[in-house]
């Protein structure tokens, strides 16, 4: 599958400690929260303690990319799938930490982890996501992934931060990269925008009209017998019977306050509900 919004392959620098130095001990199962160089955050190179030398000199960089194709910007409310990526010739453990923010600096989203590569920890209204001890050892390159849920609609513009290491584990601070990367998304507030797909229907919002939505069919399953529309409570809005229909339906919830609506499908064999965000 192709991953989308992919942002740069050499960044700056990072705290995320895999090997135990001078003075502190390891950080091989995850860095403290607030290690992205996200703005007001810290980054272990500029202590000295941690990791030192130039940031963003290693032969080696990330890539920061989400798997959906969201070039369009994030529907709010949707799941995406984040892919952290880190590589660099030499190195035995690598690790990141990520963070997604509002302008103002505050938390956007929320994490869902799926794997025991990578874990979150929350901080401050802020969900870091970061390796974990069974996470961190790879030679040469490394990548993770988690699933981050789009804020509410009208959030904003949200940037994901990520900073890497590509440690050499020589028990020291010295001859480790490390790099950082961001990911801006936008939100998507016009256009048509998906808001669901399943194997037989599709509906979609009509460029430049909110309220105004599309329902599809686009798949050769069995006859549609009825519609519903029903807002979230389970009170119906209208209802459609054929022969009063063809594909393309226009759903029109303009005179409907924003919220959440669902489409029931009725078939001959087994009926769908697909979900409409009226914003």
């Amino acid at each position: 599958m192709n991953k989308y919004l992919k942002i740069s392959f050499v960044s700056a620098l990072f705290g995320v400690v895999f090997s135990i130095d001078r003075n502190v001990l390891s950080y091989s199962s995850g860095p403290p929260t607030g290690s992205t160089n996200a703005p007001l955050e810290t980054s272990c190179a500029t202590n000295m303690l941690c990791h030192n030398g130039i940031p963003n000199a290693g032969n080696g960089g990330t890539i920061l990319s989400v798997e959906e194709d969201i070039s369009n910007g994030y529907v709010p409310g949707n799941t995406y799938t984040v892919m952290p990526f880190v590589f660099q010739s030499g190195s035995s453990k690598i690790g990141f930490q990520t963070v997604a923010l509002h302008s103002n600096g505050n938390g956007a989203g929320s994490v869902t982890i799926s794997n025991s590569k990578t874990q979150m920890n929350s901080s401050a209204g802020k969900e870091y996501v970061t390796h974990t001890a069974s996470g961190n050892f790879n030679v040469g390159m490394h990548d993770w992934m988690y699933e981050w849920t789009a804020p509410a609609a009208g959030s904003g513009t949200v940037t994901i931060y990520g900073a890497f290491v590509a440690s050499n584990n020589n028990m020291a601070a010295s001859g480790d990269s490390i790099y950082t990367d961001s990911l801006v998304i936008n939100e998507n507030t016009s256009g048509i925008r998906e808001y669901y797909k399943e194997k037989e229907f599709e509906i979609f919002q009509e460029r430049g009209n909110n309220g105004i939505f599309h329902l599809e069919k686009i798949g050769n399953g069995p006859p549609v017998n009825k519609i519903t529309i029903i807002n979230i409570n389970g009170k119906r809005i209208f209802e459609i019977t054929p022969p009063l229909f063809e594909f393309p339906i226009i759903i029109n919830l303009t005179s409907q306050p924003a919220g959440i609506y669902f489409a029931e499908i009725f078939k001959e064999n087994k009926n769908c509900v697909l979900s409409i965000l009226r914003m």
